[in-house]
């Protein structure tokens, strides 16, 4: 699930030069070829604001609320830190994949 603010920080993010992506290919990752075949819009009702140390990882507990996910899957360390938020599990995707306890 994703919130247009979390589209906007999945922007940015793929932009980091450890990815080594031109524009282009962004563009056609979030416009194409990739996300939209994996991705459910959800509209923020209830933001979540003040959590994370980063104000932007408070985005993707915003969306995992009000999406009513099951799980978190990142690698941001101020997320990985809570472990869980509002009874949604966090993992790294090493962890869920070797997680049996996910529903």
């Amino acid at each position: 699930m994703v919130s247009g603010e979390m589209l906007n920080e999945i922007i940015k993010v793929l932009a980091y030069t450890k990815f080594g992506l031109e524009e282009g290919e962004i563009e056609s990752i979030i416009n194409e070829d990739i996300l939209p075949s994996y991705i459910e819009t959800v509209i923020i009702t209830r933001p979540i604001k003040g959590v994370c140390p980063d104000p932007e990882d408070d985005i993707s507990l915003s969306c995992a609320v009000n999406g009513k996910s099951n799980v978190i899957v990142s690698g941001d360390a101020h997320l990985l830190g809570l472990k869980e938020f509002e009874g949604i599990p966090i993992f790294t995707i090493t962890s869920l994949l070797e997680s049996s306890s996910i529903s």
